[in-house]
């Protein structure tokens, strides 16, 4: 390699951190951890899910029902 004059390239990644130094307040649950509703469409809750597939990202987004547990819609 060093007859041909061929260098060694490494690259060096830093790692992600969203750490800021700042530490937020603490959210007030409104629902107090009672996650039973009464009737339909009173109470919802939502989550997101990311999918890593060979084309990339897919993001999962649920709306579900807590009367039932039956997804209203996703998207």
């Amino acid at each position: 390699m060093k007859e041909d004059n061929i260098h060694q390239f490494v690259l060096k990644i830093k790692k992600f951190s969203s750490y800021q130094d700042k530490i937020s307040h603490a959210v007030p649950g409104l629902y107090k951890h009672n996650f039973n509703a009464n009737r339909t469409f009173e109470q919802f809750v939502t989550a997101i899910t990311k999918f890593h597939i060979n084309a990339g990202k897919i993001y999962l987004i649920p709306m579900i029902d807590l009367f039932d547990g039956c997804p209203i819609t996703w998207k």
